[in-house]
């Protein structure tokens, strides 16, 4: 019965988005296969065709003391994207504990593979 009300006590801290989301970032980007994360209209808004933050591409969600990650990223193509994806939430669980806060549901979805954001259009 401790052990649940040490868990619910680290639930109820608020994440502070400044603060963890440039960490979740790089934990992101340091997964081998990862070439870039890529905002979605729905996650960034318009302002990330005018303007791109290094933390577009991912979106916090606190609710009930969890907080809900989902994750958009652009792939190499050398490794599979399902277990780039498994590497990604693991990171991101790993990082949120480590800000005290107490992950839900991770999302990563793997939107480009074997092309970088920053290569010209083919054709």
């Amino acid at each position: 019965m401790t052990e649940l009300a040490g868990t619910a006590d680290r639930a109820a801290k608020p994440v502070a988005p400044d603060e963890v989301l440039p960490a979740i970032a790089a934990a992101v980007l340091a997964v081998p296969g990862v070439t870039a994360l890529s905002p979605t209209l729905s996650s960034a808004g318009l302002r990330s065709v005018i303007h791109r933050r290094a933390t577009d591409g991912i979106q916090l969600v606190t609710r009930t003391g969890l907080v809900e990650v989902d994750v958009n990223v652009a792939t190499a193509g050398t490794r599979s994207a399902r277990a780039v994806a498994h590497e990604i939430r693991d990171r991101v669980g790993a990082e949120l504990r480590s800000h005290g806060s107490t992950p839900g549901t991770i999302a990563v979805s793997v939107l480009t593979i074997g092309e970088t954001t920053d290569q010209p259009p083919l054709g």
